[in-house]
């Protein structure tokens, strides 16, 4: 289930939804408009990073496998 940010044709206010399917439209939280555009987000790469690339770093397991405690020798 994606977020996904809007901006109302009538009174402009810019907010995120979370929506079930591609099909559905939310209506407006401020004035109510059914009419609302779909943005481009390009923040979700660069979420809770600082000053990175986006790209989570993977943290291998105490043997450095990176498959944590399998057992496997």
């Amino acid at each position: 289930m994606p977020i996904f940010e809007y901006k109302c044709d009538k009174c402009g206010n810019e907010f995120e939804e979370l929506v079930l399917s591609s099909h559905e439209e939310p209506n407006c939280p401020e004035c109510g408009q059914e009419k609302c555009q779909r943005q481009l987000s390009m923040s979700w790469g660069a979420a809770g990073t600082k000053g990175g690339t986006g790209m989570a770093k993977p943290k291998l397991g105490g043997n450095g496998s990176g498959c944590g405690a399998g057992g496997f020798k």
